[in-house]
C-alpha cells in the first residue's frame, strides 16, 4: 500500500499530469469513443490506463482495509469461526 501510495501522491503533485488525466478522462465521457487528438503535452492513452489502474488498487485495497477494520473492531479474539474455502477467499486468503 505504502509503494501505492506514494506513486499517486507523487503523481497528484504533478499539476501538468493531473489536469491531462481529467481532461482525457472528461473527453472520454462527452466524446464516447469517438478519436480525439491529443497535444504531446497531455498523457498518452497508456499513462491514463496506468493512473486508472492505480486508483482502482488503491480504492481496493482502502476497502479491504476497512473489511478487516471492522471485523477485527467487531469480533471477540477467542471466538472460533468455521469457514468454508470460499469465505476463507472473500477475506484475502489464497
Amino acid at each position: 500500500m505504502d509503494k501505492r501510495n506514494e506513486a499517486l501522491d507523487s503523481f497528484i503533485g504533478d499539476q501538468g499530469k493531473v489536469r491531462s488525466y481529467m481532461i482525457r478522462n472528461s473527453a472520454i465521457v462527452y466524446h464516447g469513443a469517438s478519436p480525439t487528438l491529443y497535444s504531446k503535452e497531455h498523457l498518452s492513452k497508456e499513462e491514463v490506463e496506468e493512473i486508472t489502474q492505480l486508483c482502482r488498487r488503491v480504492f481496493e485495497l482502502e476497502q479491504e482495509i476497512d473489511k478487516l477494520t471492522l471485523l477485527a473492531k467487531h469480533m471477540d479474539d477467542e471466538k472460533i469461526f468455521e469457514l468454508s474455502i470460499l469465505e476463507l477467499n472473500s477475506y484475502g486468503f489464497d
